[in-house]
């Protein structure tokens, strides 16, 4: 049997130690064909790789968006507070922190690279390659 949607609950606690490791799992899961999530009390916690991630226009909150491999090129956030095209998000600088859904469908891509969302558990979604 192959899982292609994993979740992970608990994962985000008293260890920093053990959420870095949890986070660095989740690219693990994804550079494995399948798609991990961290679910806490009130974020999701997600890998999008060489792909595009849509949320619903229902979606209310903040999203966080960071690279997770050391540059994220053609990094395109559409329909959010504050849009971005075409840009690299570096590992060491946190351009994506805090941004806000705005009613609208919302489209976050990244060309080449990793970056990591953290969003509402309330949001609704779709990942296509």
């Amino acid at each position: 049997m192959v899982f292609k949607k994993i979740k992970i609950y608990g994962a985000l606690g008293v260890r920093i130690d053990h959420s870095i490791a949890n986070l660095q799992i989740l690219r693990y899961i994804k550079q494995n064909n399948a798609q991990g999530y961290i679910v806490g009390m009130n974020e999701v916690i997600t890998v999008v790789e060489n792909e595009k991630i849509i949320f619903d226009e229902s979606c209310t909150g903040t999203i966080s968006i960071f690279a997770l491999s050391k540059q994220a090129f053609g990094v395109d956030l559409e329909q959010l507070k504050y849009e971005i095209r075409t840009k690299t998000f570096e590992y060491s600088f946190p351009i994506g922190v805090s941004n806000e859904f705005t009613g609208k469908e919302a489209k976050i891509s990244v060309k080449d690279g990793s970056l990591i969302l953290v969003f509402p558990t309330t949001a609704d979604f779709i990942i296509k390659n």
